[in-house]
């Protein structure tokens, strides 16, 4: 969890067994594995609305897809076709191959610049397939978050303040920030991701905290086709939720380090728990602070569209329409801003090809409907370290179901992104 406005790290688990961590895996800072669709507002969307000046209502294509020069399909978490859906749609429900073709219509250039801007470098290139899942850690997730929270600024998460050497000098640290995208593309997609957690079909559900103004991302990663016969139907190897409040921004990863002994999976109720460890700590940290909601920057523009509010950025060669701003209640007692516009759900999504750059294999992703349920399972740790102002608890839940087949450049299986 850090504090967007600042890059200073709250609170940091870094897994959930207590004791003697002296050297032990910082899963906060040092996991290798891929996040699944919470990189789809990273890599696809935010790009595409920097670069392309996308609208919320883009129309993207969710029709048979093969990756370039393979036979490879790509797929959905239900395997089917919506055609012609919005970007807003695409991104709710977590469909895969709006996702790429987005990517594919921003290039991989782009991309990687605007996820450099979001202190995010790979060693090996990135591809397509990175567009649903590539392997970075939560604390590089909660901190290029943070700059949807606060209008597009990044800053570089850090634990010291200050340090008072034995000569009794203080030396100070701080974060400088540097602009990573437009207040508009900030604006946009927080305004897309409200539907993710407040939609009624919504794969993040379990992370919704009542009243409060949030927006957030689910992610899954899909066992590899070769191993899946090894796991019960539905099980996957990896669940991500990230979101944020304009106080913080927190990401959170459930799983096993060794995904592929027998029984190291995590059942469909289980993805639920990074969720839920979001909403418990995200709950806590918010009740002292203000409830504020987010406004959209001079030059971008509301307007209706099949009773959804949509927005564009000034300039767009798109139609002109009424803005709608309609209010929200909350019951959090200082809120700053009534008007919330939620867009469309998240559901689950399943996607049959994902390659991820970095040092590991292959992974894929994959994203569940939301469906009760919690349970206990594999790694959602503690015990790590904790600076700043805020202390954190756990009980999350995330869903994602997309199936594709990964591949990185380390030392790992492939696997594959659902959602």
């Amino acid at each position: 969890m850090v504090d967007p406005n600042n890059g200073k790290v709250v609170a940091m688990l870094g897994g959930r067994k207590v004791g003697n961590v002296t050297f032990g895996l910082n899963r906060a800072v040092q996991t290798d594995r891929s996040s699944g669709s919470t990189i789809k507002p990273l890599m696809d969307y935010g790009p595409a609305i920097e670069y392309l000046k996308y609208p919320t209502y883009q129309p993207v294509q969710d029709t048979q897809y093969y990756y370039p020069g393979t036979s490879r399909e790509l797929n959905d978490f239900d395997n089917k076709h919506e055609g012609t859906i919005t970007m807003r749609k695409a991104l709710v429900e977590s469909r895969n191959i709006p996702a790429i073709r987005t990517l594919s219509a921003v290039g991989i250039s782009d991309a990687t610049k605007f996820l450099g801007k979001l202190g995010m470098t790979f060693s090996n290139k990135l591809t397509l397939q990175n567009g649903i899942g590539a392997y970075i850690s939560t604390e590089q997730e909660a901190a290029a978050y943070a700059a949807f929270a606060n209008g597009g600024t990044y800053y570089k998460p850090h634990l010291l303040d200050r340090v008072v050497t034995a000569d009794g000098k203080s030396h100070s640290y701080s974060s400088k920030g540097t602009r990573a995208m437009s207040k508009a593309t900030a604006f946009m997609i927080t305004d897309m991701l409200k539907g993710v957690i407040n939609s009624s079909n919504g794969s993040g559900t379990s992370a919704a905290i009542s009243g409060l103004y949030q927006a957030g991302k689910t992610g899954t990663t899909a066992y590899p086709d070769d191993y899946v016969s090894s796991v019960p139907a539905s099980s996957v190897m990896d669940s991500w939720f990230t979101g944020y409040t304009k106080h913080y921004s927190m990401s959170v990863w459930t799983g096993y380090d060794k995904q592929f002994q027998a029984g190291n999976y995590v059942t469909q109720d289980e993805t639920k728990i990074a969720q839920e460890i979001y909403r418990s700590e995200m709950s806590y940290v918010s009740q002292n602070v203000s409830n504020e909601n987010w406004t959209a920057p001079s030059d971008v523009v509301a307007t209706s569209k099949n009773g959804t509010t949509e927005y564009y950025v000034s300039g767009y060669p798109g139609d002109s329409t009424t803005a709608t701003n309609g209010s929200t209640s909350n019951n959090y007692s200082s809120s700053t801003n009534s008007s919330d516009t939620t867009g469309s759900n998240e559901v689950t999504t399943n996607s049959s090809s994902e390659t991820s750059s970095s040092t590991e294999s292959s992974s894929v992703s994959t994203e569940q409907t939301p469906s009760g349920g919690s349970g206990s399972d594999g790694n959602a740790d503690s015990g790590s370290t904790q600076t700043s102002s805020a202390t954190t608890t756990d009980t999350n839940r995330s869903s994602t179901t997309s199936s594709t087949t990964a591949t990185t450049g380390g030392d790992k299986a492939t696997a594959k992104t659902s959602e």
